[in-house]
């Protein structure tokens, strides 16, 4: 039973009978992911739920047919993924995949049943309208920063943002990672990287990054 999980999340949840609370309760389940650990690769109905992030943090992300990957938002714990449900709920169907950026642990719920339930209460169906906006919304301002900032801008602010997500000035990241993120050539990340440490930026190793001047990155 996850009626506690639940009305964290939901605001409509003590609207709901009894009955219908058991009901949602009963129909989700938990599941644990490793770090980079694919959760939904956005392309088939049979991983329709929705997501509830009880733990840990996920990266969506979109993938083009040349494999080249675009990251569109993060999402931390108490935070709720719908778009992995949209076929079933608003028969749309939107490719976006789920990766665990860290270990996580997550509680979903089948969207068959909650769109069963949601039937009879208006506040649920508007719930989740509003995350539907709210996370296209992510995504439209996602690609317009990759589309109209310099790729110096996106790297600095991608690092400053890695680093209040682990609440450190390292961040363990490669310059792979930062190429697939932004979607540019990992060439040009290194020469960003470069030109950043001889700035006194940053500092680099192997396979991380440590921040020296957060005001400095923040400026560029």
């Amino acid at each position: 039973m996850f009626l506690e999980q639940l009305k964290n999340v939901f605001p409509f949840f003590s609207s709901l009978s009894e009955e219908d609370q058991k009901r949602l309760s009963y129909i989700s389940y938990i599941q644990e992911f490793r770090k980079k650990e694919v959760i939904t690769d956005g392309k088939c109905g049979c991983c329709s739920n929705i997501i509830i992030v009880l733990s840990g943090r996920i990266k969506a992300l979109s993938m083009n047919e040349f494999g080249k990957t675009v990251t569109l938002y993060y999402l931390f714990e108490d935070d709720i993924c719908v778009l992995s449900a949209a076929e079933t709920l608003y028969e749309k169907t939107i490719a976006v995949s789920l990766i665990a950026d860290t270990d996580v642990k997550i509680l979903k719920i089948p969207a068959e049943g909650y769109k069963e339930i949601q039937k009879r209460y208006p506040a649920m169906q508007d719930f989740i309208r509003r995350l539907f906006t709210d996370r296209f919304s992510d995504i439209l301002f996602a690609l317009r920063e990759k589309a109209f900032s310099s790729p110096k801008t996106m790297v600095a602010l991608l690092l400053t943002e890695k680093s209040s997500q682990e609440g450190s000035s390292f961040i363990k990241v490669t310059q792979t990672e930062i190429a697939n993120d932004l979607a540019i050539a990992r060439s040009l990340v290194s020469q960003i990287l470069s030109a950043f440490e001889k700035d006194g930026l940053i500092r680099t190793g192997r396979g991380k990054i440590e921040i020296l001047d957060f005001k400095g990155l923040l400026a560029v």
